[in-house]
């Protein structure tokens, strides 16, 4: 029976096991995981400030320079590597023009009536 118990949608694991060596000697021996669960690859806050950049007509560099961020910070943020902090969000926010509230209401299909 799986972790968790029969039913729940238990993540995938991937791993790799890692050695570097010198010679005959092992110098780092480090197995790396990876998760791949669908919850891990939802973007929802990056594909809504994409979504309403678009609608409004801006790059992601003009984005960058109305918010005070850098523009390969705004393409994370779009493409979910990047985490942003409520203090960013409200820059972002602030740089398309929109409450934290309107930001919130966009979705893949637009912002909600």
């Amino acid at each position: 029976m799986p972790l968790g118990g029969a039913g729940l949608n238990q993540p995938k694991v991937k791993s790799l096991m890692v050695l570097i060596v010198r010679g005959l000697k092992v110098l780092l021996q480090a197995t790396i995981i990876t998760m791949t669960d669908e919850k891990q690859k939802s973007n929802s806050f990056g594909e809504a400030v994409r979504k309403a950049r678009t609608a409004i007509g801006l790059t992601q560099e003009e984005l960058a320079d109305r918010s005070g961020l850098d523009r390969s910070y705004i393409g994370g943020v779009e493409r979910g590597e990047r985490n942003p902090t409520l203090t960013v969000i409200e820059k972002i926010a602030k740089g398309l023009g929109l409450t934290l509230a309107e930001l919130f209401s966009y979705s893949t299909k637009g912002p909600k009536a």
